[in-house]
């Protein structure tokens, strides 16, 4: 048998055993160039961007705080603040209603067969108002029937007429009346146009206690529901006026179905066909 060698161990002296640094800071400082560099010269990014919304989130210290616009009014609060802005109906007392011409005069003083529509507007409406204040009618309720003879040839009211269509209790009716005079008598017409020199024009104006509010308007031209028949008799016409062609007559309690309205006409259903015309508003009560 050959001779066997020995095993031999080296152990190192402590500077031989130290990590060469030098040589590994080369080699990291040439690769922190290299990444700097690479992208630039290639012209390409070898890392993605985060998110613009991540980055803005970021931007923002944790503990900033956040400045709240006022919040926008509910509907609720902006309604009642409406309402509470909107003023209440005004109290009335009076209305006068519409004119109804009963008659007209010539210059000679003799009847008209036809009759036109003069605006007596500023001669009524403040008067009217003033009745309002009438003493002792402060409980008065329902119809005043008042007529006029106005005399465009004298300029004024002649005469203040009492109709039959009053519903007010007597009294009080009295002393409304009483007050018209006072207030219409003698009063100037107006400056308005009038194809006659005088006419007959009554009122039915609608009386309400005080510090009754002033109803909301109903849409013009709309009327429906049942009626009454409560004249003796009363006249269908094919048109809204009483110049109208006449259709039929329909007696007292005949009920009808109103279907339009134009001023003081309503527009009715009368007999099982269907049959349509118009018959003025106190012959159904209206």
């Amino acid at each position: 048998m050959g001779k066997t060698s020995k095993l031999r161990v080296e152990v190192p002296d402590p500077q031989a055993d130290q990590p060469r640094l030098a040589r590994v800071g080369i080699f990291a400082a040439v690769g922190f160039g290299v990444g700097l560099l690479l992208p630039a010269v290639l012209g390409r990014q070898f890392v993605p961007e985060p998110p613009l919304a991540e980055v803005a989130v970021a931007a923002e210290p944790e503990d900033a705080e956040e400045e709240l616009a006022p919040a926008p009014p509910s509907e609720a609060t902006s309604e009642t603040t409406s309402n509470a802005e909107e003023p209440a109906p005004a109290a009335r007392r009076v209305e006068p209603g519409k004119p109804l011409v009963l008659s007209c005069k010539d210059a000679a003083g003799k009847k008209v067969d036809r009759c036109d529509d003069p605006d007596l507007t500023d001669l009524v409406e403040a008067r009217f108002t003033s009745l309002g204040s009438c003493a002792g009618t402060e409980a008065a309720s329902g119809t005043l029937s008042l007529g006029l003879e106005v005399d465009f040839q004298s300029k004024k009211v002649e005469r203040v007429l009492r109709g039959k269509s009053t519903t007010i209790a007597e009294a009080m009716a009295t002393k409304l009346y009483a007050c018209a005079e006072r207030e219409f008598a003698g009063a100037a017409t107006p400056e308005v146009e009038a194809q006659h020199r005088g006419y007959t024009v009554f009122y039915k104006a609608q009386f309400f206690p005080s510090g009754t509010p002033a109803p909301t308007a109903a849409p013009a031209n709309e009327a429906s529901g049942v009626a009454v028949v409560a004249w003796d008799s009363a006249v269908i016409r094919d048109q809204p006026n009483k110049d109208g062609r006449r259709l039929a007559s329909i007696l007292r309690g005949t009920r009808v179905t109103v279907t339009g309205k134009s001023d003081n006409w309503y527009r009715i259903k009368y007999d099982a066909s269907g049959s349509e015309g118009w018959v003025y508003k106190d012959a159904i009560g209206m």
